[in-house]
């Protein structure tokens, strides 16, 4: 043991000497990573802006709803760079990727310094929180008619009105929408035979007793004969033609309404511009 006591002042040396080096030259600060991870909730409180999901037409017939879970990176200026699922319904998956791809985001700080930011985006598809369509509508004026109409006056109706041709050009001006909102490995036919499927048997049953909740046999009657006198058949023909130019002229007035309610608020607009800019200048385009 005594051998050994000449190592201790040794040590002492040593450790007085680092010590010394170490007051001199401290060790340099650590960066701040690159990348950190940030919890779903969080980043939804610095979501700024960016388009709401749309709910495909097709999922919404189908009854589909459900949470697509996807995976983001989000850079220090606060855009989307990555997106991937993790789960969810497959048809929702696409519509969930489009609206989240616009999202923009308030820049996550760290130490107070931006950095890119690894999260989880949960979209929530509910059927239930749509607008209702039925129970929206005021109660009807007139009661259930006692004599409902008939599924062959039904028909000759919407032949003889264009309801037909407008269901069949309603249903293939949706066609376009509904393709880009199914996931890209859902193979055509599907939709294909969705097209040719939908006006089939249920759609003209709804159709029937839609009618029959509101109309009586009477009432078709009357119809059916004013239709196929000259006036009805003038109706009939200038119906359409009367929408597309109230369309046009409902577009145009609209517009002409627009510039004057700006121009009447523009002290007020920019005003808010300025305050929003100023509150806001990560979002501020730069020149």
């Amino acid at each position: 043991m005594r051998k050994n006591l000449w190592l201790i002042p040794m040590l002492m040396l040593a450790v007085s000497c680092w010590a010394r080096q170490t007051a001199n030259n401290p060790p340099a600060p650590m960066s701040p990573p690159n990348e950190v991870a940030v919890s779903a909730g969080v980043m939804a409180g610095n979501r700024i802006g960016g388009q709401m999901p749309q709910y495909p037409a097709i999922a919404k017939a189908a009854g589909i709803q459900g949470t697509v879970v996807l995976r983001a990176t989000i850079s220090r200026e606060g855009k989307v760079t990555d997106l991937q699922v993790v789960s969810g319904p497959p048809m929702l998956q696409s519509a969930a990727l489009a609206a989240v791809r616009t999202w923009t985001y308030k820049p996550y700080l760290l130490n107070g310094r931006p950095v890119d930011v690894e999260t989880q985006v949960n979209v929530v598809f509910s059927l239930g929180s749509l607008p209702p369509a039925a129970t929206a509508q005021a109660a009807p004026d007139f009661p259930p008619p006692e004599h409902p109409v008939t599924a062959d006056q039904v028909r000759e109706l919407m032949d003889l009105s264009g309801m037909t041709n407008l269901q069949k050009q309603l249903l293939a001006g949706m066609m376009p929408t509904l393709r880009s909102s199914m996931p890209p490995y859902m193979p055509d036919d599907v939709l294909d035979d969705f097209q040719n499927s939908v006006v089939g048997s249920d759609m003209e049953e709804a159709v029937v007793k839609s009618y029959q909740a509101h109309m009586s046999t009477e009432d078709a009657t009357a119809a059916i004969e004013f239709y196929k006198t000259p006036a009805g058949q003038r109706i009939l023909a200038e119906t359409p033609v009367i929408m597309r130019e109230l369309q046009v002229a409902g577009g145009q007035i609209g517009i002409k309404v627009l510039e004057q309610v700006i121009k009447r608020h523009k002290a007020e607009i920019e005003a808010a511009k300025e305050k929003y800019e100023q509150s806001h200048p990560w979002s501020t385009p730069k020149n």
